[in-house]
């Protein structure tokens, strides 16, 4: 029941992965730090997609011990570059709103 919830909230979180690429793609005219987003959108659908193949080939014995840590350490400082390119990008794109 727990890895069905898992993989579940594993799918749901590429999925908004994907919807935050297709709104950043749509304001590509109006912004020019969507781009920045679309982009790190990108990385962090990359990442989530990721884990999930590492996971499988973990369990299937097709990866060594040996390389999976350095996977997960590779996938977990993409994601932290990920969240650190959305959190810059949204204050970009919150600070070039006109002020009241």
């Amino acid at each position: 029941m727990f890895q069905a919830l898992q993989g579940l909230l594993s799918g749901l979180h590429v999925l908004v992965a994907l919807a935050g690429i297709g709104v950043s793609v749509f304001y590509l005219s109006r912004s020019r730090w969507a781009a920045l987003l679309a982009a790190a959108f990108t990385v962090d659908a990359f990442v989530g997609v990721s884990y999930r193949v590492v996971a499988f080939l973990a369990t299937n014995r097709s990866m060594s011990y040996e390389a999976l840590q350095p996977a997960y350490l590779v996938l977990g400082l993409l994601g932290v570059l990920s969240s650190a390119a959305l959190v810059t990008a949204l204050a970009f794109v919150l600070g070039a709103l006109p002020r009241r």
